[in-house]
């Protein structure tokens, strides 16, 4: 008999057909994304929530204790597990260590509550400040002080200084003889216009306003009610300006 060599083609097909194969096999690395849930925790001794923290969906409530006490302090014995959706509702309470997240129905985006059972927790003491010293200074010595807030305060005493409340009539007196349709005059852009509104502006702030439509294309102004009538000029004074 004589044998018979496979050509260069035949050979290249078989490659083919294998890296296809290996091609088209799902990858350890896919299989465990696919496994994996990224959960909301929260504790009932704690205000803070841990999103996003990652779990298999095949992991065993024993085990997810096991990962919550590295991440809360709280012996798993002490630990009683509630499933709620992405709302907050109940769903069910996880008490077999034995079954895993699966079975008990979560998915991405759902809840565990941690309940913690024991009274003496150290769980509870991480948020209490009222038990970590605090430093006491008397009032005389920190008077003495240098660098302190108070000695900030003494030496810009007009950054402390409270703000003067602006009357709801501010500037009425300057805003009755403005009509609208009078021509006026912005005497710090030089910018003429028509007035087109006295009034107030509860929206913007206490007071009368002026409002002015300015013959440039510079927009509408709203003033205060430093304005008069033609041939005089609006006065702001560093007042305040809104452009519309």
């Amino acid at each position: 008999f004589f044998f018979k060599q496979k050509t260069a083609y035949e050979i290249l097909s078989g490659l083919v057909g294998s890296e296809m194969c290996i091609r088209d096999r799902q990858s350890t690395w896919d299989i465990q994304r696919m496994d994996t849930l990224k959960l909301t925790v929260t504790c009932s001794v704690l205000s803070i929530t841990m999103p996003e923290v990652r779990f298999s969906s095949q992991q065993s409530i024993a085990s997810v204790k096991g990962t919550l006490e590295k991440r809360l302090g709280t012996s798993p014995s002490s630990m009683q597990l509630v499933l709620k959706d992405a709302k907050g509702t109940d769903i069910c309470n996880m008490d077999n260590d034995e079954s895993t997240l699966s079975s008990y129905g979560a998915i991405e985006g759902y809840i565990i509550h941690v309940i913690d059972t024991n009274p003496m927790s150290i769980t509870k003491q991480i948020e209490d400040v009222s038990q970590v010293p605090k430093y006491v200074i008397e009032e005389d010595k920190y008077k003495e002080k240098e660098g302190t807030f108070l000695k900030f305060k003494q030496s810009n005493p007009d950054k402390f200084k409270p703000k003067k409340k602006i009357e709801d009539n501010f500037e009425s007196d300057k805003a009755e003889p403005i009509k609208p349709g009078s021509r006026c005059r912005v005497l710090k852009t030089k910018a003429r216009g028509e007035v087109k509104y006295v009034g107030k502006v509860p929206q913007k702030a206490p007071g009368f306003f002026v409002g002015v439509q300015l013959d440039e294309p510079l927009g509408c102004l709203l003033y205060t009610s430093d304005a008069a009538d033609e041939g005089l000029g609006v006065d702001l004074g560093g007042r305040r300006i809104i452009k519309k």
